[in-house]
């Protein structure tokens, strides 16, 4: 239990010992560093300068008093309740000469009012230079915990008055683990009892001197505050004399540990250093120099090159107590900024150290041109940019400090970073296709092929041989790897559709298939022409909206089209249901349905007059209407109102052979140079009378083909041959081109049938502008 006790009084005492603001005892001159001068006065009562320390060593008196001391009425307590007047202890903020609750009571009351006593040096226990409410609280510890004192037995004695006190005790010396106590030698004293005051029960004996010194064993930092009596004995009795004078001695620190020296650029040295209390750096006059806080301290560059040391020092009560580090020289070199820099994409970092005086740091940037220009000035420690891809970016990071008015630049760092460059991802490259690859990059690079059978390279560009992958890697200074995923596909030459005409109805849908050659690769893209009558999705479905034409294109990724036209119908109210099967001849087209089963349901696309485009089942095609319709009327009368059923039953019985009809005009007319306004009253002309010109053929030719579903013209000539006036004839396209046609019988010419541009203009003239071209 008493090891205990001891551990947490010497932790107690040394958080109880700190105090500013007092008088202070200079330092042993023995104990003084050679190259140190203490510069604090000596405030304690002294003795001579000259006075020789001396341990466990005193003068005999020269005369033994024979005069026995006058009989006390009363015995000495053994140990005095109280110092005398005027002594003081650490704790003792209210100055009555002992340490109690009251005096943490009296510094919380001080601190409420704001009224500290004048008389109140010894309430500043934790000694930080002020009295605060940690001062309150560490004196209620003191009293809890007590002093780290080991007690010996008091001596037993009468008080004799005329003994006299002992006189200026004093501490001569000290070191990390000894206090030398001194005191003048009084006349008859065979020895002395040296005291320590407790804070829980006064003043404790902690040892005997035979002469006038005694060395105080304890630890280092350690304050206490003593006390000494002198006792005799005559006549076999023991007589003791009054207490000194309370003193508070202490034992030195621990020495200080030089840590390192920097100079910085403002002239000036930041000395750091391990000390346990209050620390100053001294030059060899004894100066102070510079004073630690947080084990730091600025010197100034004027004292560049001297001799110095750490003075760390303990302060107890009204003493100080100081050791010494050894000499060390002020010197050093200015602190390297120590940064670092980072890439993230193109984004640049620069991170560096404060450095201590510095008032601020300046960042440049190497140009093209080889100089460093100032990009930015901060006090921050750090500095970030977007810079290219593909670039080298070299920086200098400078610290500077302000005097008189002007920037000192004194220490600097140089940081470079490379960023990679940029470069897609994925490639797609036919067979044969030599490209440069796009790399946004500032600085000389590589490439290389991971497979340069399939991918070769040369210089920057690289050559698609053959279907495969390969990877082309991007290499250069950078320290990310930079590749393109390359494929190699075989280009189509070739594209072909399951269809190339299609006739939808309205909300029909269709497929359309595309087939590439042979060991080509390639996606196949659908677009409309249309997409308000006809859209298509990327695998080819048509979906018909509303009635028109619209041109389905498949496209390769190499540019290969097709195209497929699709024509769409309404289905109107004119379905019906067939009564009758169609007729079956042989000289009609493969676009005219010729047999269908009775009671089948078509429904009707388009009409030209007594001819109907009808959708049956798969199919598609015209149908004459007296297949469905036996009621027609007899049409004997012969006029415009007829001609439409009078020339769709001849077609229909006659087939609708382009010859067919070519050489019923030419016979059903015989030349009489007549004419009229319309083409529906020259054919009732002609079926009337059998008569006509040229204006007649023309007409009854281009009627009964436009009936029978050819796309035909009337063509007006500006000069026959003869230069007898203008001709008429026709023309009418056949497998998608057109031909000139003419029924007009003329004696001496040949027959114009089907014939091109180069035959007919041999004999008539027409204005070529307003007619299609033929072949």
């Amino acid at each position: 239990m008493k090891k205990i006790i001891s551990i947490l009084l010497a932790v107690t005492m040394t958080l109880s010992t700190l105090c500013s603001g007092v008088s202070v005892v200079s330092a042993d001159e023995d104990h003084t560093s050679e190259i140190i001068t203490d510069p604090t006065e000596d405030t304690t009562e002294t003795t001579s300068e000259t006075e020789e320390e001396t341990t466990e060593v005193v003068t005999e008196p020269t005369e033994t008093t024979t005069e026995e001391p006058t009989e006390p009425t009363e015995e000495l307590p053994e140990v005095p309740k109280a110092p005398t007047e005027g002594d003081t202890i650490v704790g003792d903020y209210n100055n009555d000469g002992t340490v109690s609750i009251l005096d943490a009571t009296e510094i919380q009351k001080s601190i409420a009012f704001d009224s500290f006593s004048e008389n109140a040096a010894y309430g500043d226990v934790d000694g930080n230079g002020t009295i605060s409410i940690l001062d309150a609280t560490q004196i209620q510890k003191l009293l809890v915990l007590g002093n780290n004192i080991t007690e010996i037995q008091t001596k037993q004695g009468i008080y004799s008055p005329e003994m006299g006190t002992v006189k200026n005790l004093i501490s001569k010396g000290y070191t990390e683990t000894e206090i030398n106590l001194s005191w003048e030698p009084m006349e008859n004293a065979l020895g002395y009892e040296v005291f320590a005051y407790s804070y829980q029960s006064g003043y404790k004996k902690i040892g005997d001197a035979s002469q006038n010194s005694f060395v105080l064993k304890t630890e280092a930092a350690t304050g206490y505050s003593v006390a000494v009596r002198a006792w005799s004995e005559q006549d076999g009795k023991t007589y003791i004399s009054d207490f000194s004078n309370m003193v508070n001695v202490a034992s030195a620190p621990n020495k200080g540990t030089l840590k390192g020296i920097s100079r910085l650029g403002n002239g000036n040295f930041v000395v750091s250093a391990d000390i346990d209390k209050q620390g100053n750096i001294l030059n060899n006059q004894g100066e102070i120099i510079g004073t630690f806080i947080n084990g730091k301290a600025t010197v100034d560059e004027s004292y560049d090159g001297q001799e110095a040391a750490i003075e760390n020092r303990f302060l107890y009560g009204n003493v100080a107590t100081s050791s010494f580090t050894d000499k060390f020289v002020l010197e050093g070199d200015i602190p390297a900024i120590n940064g670092d820099i980072s890439v993230d994409g193109t984004h640049v970092t620069i991170n560096w150290d404060k450095i201590e005086g510095a008032d601020g740091y300046e960042i440049f940037k190497l140009n093209s041109d080889g100089e460093y220009i100032s990009i930015a000035d901060t006090t921050d420690k750090s500095y970030s940019e977007t810079v290219n891809y593909g670039s080298k970016n070299t920086y200098s990071v400078r610290c500077y400090a302000i005097k008189d008015g002007e920037k000192k630049y004194y220490s600097e760092t140089t940081l470079e970073a490379i960023t990679a460059p940029k470069a897609q991802e994925q490639l797609s490259l036919w067979v044969g296709d030599t490209i440069t690859p796009e790399i946004d990059c500032e600085l000389v690079y590589t490439l290389e092929s991971s497979n340069p059978d399939i991918v070769q390279v040369n210089g920057n560009e690289i050559t698609a041989l053959s279907s495969g992958t390969a990877q082309i890697k991007v290499l250069g200074e950078w320290a990310e790897e930079i590749v393109i995923n390359v494929t190699v596909r075989k280009a189509p030459s070739t594209l072909t559709l399951n269809n190339y005409n299609l006739i939808l109805l309205v909300n029909e849908e269709s497929t359309l298939k595309a087939t590439i050659d042979e060991g080509a690769e390639s996606e196949i893209t659908f677009t409309s022409s249309d997409t308000s009558k006809a859209t298509v999705d990327k695998n080819g479905l048509i979906k018909a909206l509303k009635p028109g034409t619209v041109v389905i294109t498949a496209e390769t990724e190499n540019g290969v089209k097709a195209e497929c036209k699709v024509e769409i119908y309404a289905v109107d109210s004119r379905s019906f249901v067939t009564s009758t099967s169609l007729m079956s001849n042989a000289a009609w087209d493969s676009d005219v349905i010729t047999s269908v089963s009775n009671g089948s349901k078509a429904y009707v696309l388009e009409t030209k007059g007594t001819w109907i485009k009808v959708r049956y089942g798969s199919n598609i095609g015209w149908v004459y209407n007296k297949s469905f319709d036996t009621s027609i009327k007899n049409y004997s009368t012969i006029d415009t109102n007829t001609l439409p059923i009078i020339i769709d039953d001849w077609i229909f019985d006659n087939g609708r052979d382009i010859r067919t009809i070519y050489n019923y005009v030419t016979r059903k007319i015989s030349y009489r140079n007549l004419r009229d306004d319309t083409v529906e009253n020259l054919c009732v002309h002609v079926l009337r009378y059998g008569t006509g010109a040229c204006y007649h053929y023309g007409a009854m030719l281009y009627y009964m083909l436009d009936r029978a579903g050819y796309d035909t013209l009337i063509v007006d000539g500006i000069d026959d041959y003869t230069g007898g006036g203008p001709h008429r004839w026709n023309m009418v396209k056949v497998n998608g081109n057109w031909y000139h046609i003419d029924a007009t019988p003329i004696i001496g010419l040949p027959e114009y049938y089907l014939v091109t541009d180069s035959v007919i203009e041999q004999v008539f003239s027409w204005d070529r502008d307003k007619y299609p071209a033929t072949p």
